[in-house]
This record gives C-alpha cells, structure tokens and sequence, in this order.
C-alpha cells in the first residue's frame, strides 16, 4: 500500500524567463544506462544542519564528462520536501552559472512512498518538452531521482542507510518513453557513476560571509587521498589577485570522499576553485568546481 506524501500538487507551467538552459549546451558524453550501474549514498536527515533547506541537483560539466552537482535550496516550513525539490529543478535557476537543468516545469505532479522503500512520482509529459539526445535524457533521468531520493531522505522520510528506488509515472502511466529517449518501465536508483567528482557543499555561490573563519566543506569520488584549492581575491574592477591556496586531505567513505578546511579572507570578493592536478598537464586544473562568495 502506498503512503501518500502529497496530493496532486498542479504546478501552473510558465516561461518566465526562469527557464533553464537550453539542452544545445548541455554536455552530452554520459553513456550509462540509467539505474543500471548500482546506487550512491543518500543524504542523511538533516543534511542540511538542520535549516529549512531542501537538496536539489543540476547537471554540471568538466572538461571531460557531464556529471550532477548538488546545491541546497529554501525549504518553506510546512512544505513536502519532494514537491518543492522538484519544483526547483524543473523551474528555477541554480545558484552557480555552471549548472543547468533540461527540465520543464510539469503542470502536475505528485509523489508516494511505499514500504519497500520506492518513492513513486507521477508528473505531466510537459515535463519532458525539452528536445535532448539520448545521453543527456539519461542523466536527466538520474537528476531526477538524485532530487527526490535526496529530499525523501534529508527530510527523514527514508532510510539513508538502505538504496531507495524511484518509480516515474507520467501521466499516471508507465512505460513512457522520457525525452522521446528513456523508456520509464521500471523503478530507477542512483547511478553512483554520474556523481560530479568534486563539489563544494559550502560556501554555496553567492554566500556572504561576516569577518572570521569560514569553514570550506565538500564531496568527492575521485580516488586520491587529497584535493587543491586556490583563492582568488576579485577587485572591485574585474581584475583578479591570487589570494590563497592549499591543499586539503580527502577523507575517504564507502563511495566518496569528505573535505573541509578554514580559510579567514579579510572583507572583499572572491572565488574559491577546489579541483586536482592533471597529470597529462602541467598545472592544469582537474575537475574543478568554484564558488564565489564574499566576505564584509
């Protein structure tokens, strides 16, 4: 028997000038079959410290493949987590420039949990309106299960600790062929292999910092034991001053890696870039992921 989480939740579809980037610039070299290559870690309950906050995931590229990237979002006090993660990622920008998302905003949707641990969702075929190649829907498939998994289980509504499936209905039909690419004909969990491979929890871009020491946090699944960082101060005319850099251990889990590390800038703008070395290029930045932030 199914729990219901949320009623028919009507979305009203709009193009506001929100609408996400367009799937010409969408990197297309993720070649998995969704749902076939085993399931990530979830987030655990209250990921996001405890703030009404919701996880939400993009799609972001390096310079060699295209990989999902995480932000956490406003959580309205009262609002169901899955409804309003998946009504940012159909119908809002991302926080970073460098993330997108091929999702249209779904005139309907509603969601359901079961007690084997399948969330079911149910949303429009306006969803889907965006034209994309067969790549880029896969991992838009896999954004999508990424941000209802992630809200189910920073919401406490899963068990973080078990793989959570995810049964897409469009329409309330099965077998709907996502994209004119993916055939949605059976229930789909996370794909461990689309996870970006470095990226910042926090700051988040455009934080704003008092004066004082600010802790840098993030994950990765790249199989080193410790990751660079580089600071650049941004001057009030554009220009760019190298302000600070390092390098940060990677404390490894089952799947992903761990990093933290303070910094303490004085009041001004920055960019914060985590990334690793290239080995094939001589100081080239591998896999990099920035965030500015500023601090008064």
């Amino acid at each position: 028997m199914l729990l219901a989480l949320s009623a028919v939740l009507a979305f009203t579809a709009c193009t506001n000038g929100q609408s996400s980037t367009q799937a010409s610039n969408l990197p297309t070299n993720v070649s998995a079959e969704a749902g076939s290559l085993g399931s990530a870690p979830l987030e655990t309950a209250a990921a996001a410290q405890g703030n009404l906050q919701v996880p939400v995931y993009w799609i972001g590229r390096t310079k060699t493949k295209a990989a999902l990237y995480r932000e956490f979002l406003p959580l309205e006090s009262g609002a169901d987590p899955i409804q309003t993660a998946v009504q940012l990622m159909t119908s809002s920008k991302p926080l970073d420039p460098d993330y997108s998302s091929p999702w249209s905003k779904p005139s309907k949707f509603a969601a359901s949990l079961s007690d084997k641990n399948v969330i079911t969702v149910d949303l429009s075929a306006d969803a889907f309106s965006k034209s994309i190649d067969n790549t880029t829907a896969q991992l838009a498939i896999q954004e999508l299960v990424y941000t209802v998994t992630g809200a189910a289980a920073n919401a406490g509504l899963v068990d973080s600790n078990q793989v959570v499936q995810v049964s897409i209905l469009v329409d309330g039909h099965t077998d709907f062929m996502a994209f004119d690419q993916v055939k949605l004909d059976r229930p789909i969990s996370r794909d461990a292999t689309v996870q970006a491979p470095i990226w910042v929890i926090s700051p988040q871009q455009g934080a704003v910092f008092n004066s004082g020491v600010i802790t840098v946090t993030g994950l990765a699944s790249v199989n080193l034991s410790k990751l660079n960082w580089l600071i650049q101060r941004i001057e009030p005319g554009g220009g760019r001053q190298s302000y600070q850099s390092g390098s940060t251990a990677l404390q490894k889990t089952t799947k992903q890696g761990n990093f933290s590390f303070s910094i303490s800038p004085p009041p001004g703008n920055y960019e914060l870039v985590v990334f690793h070395a290239d080995s094939s290029a001589s100081a080239s930045q591998a896999d990099p992921d920035s965030k500015a932030f500023s601090v008064r």
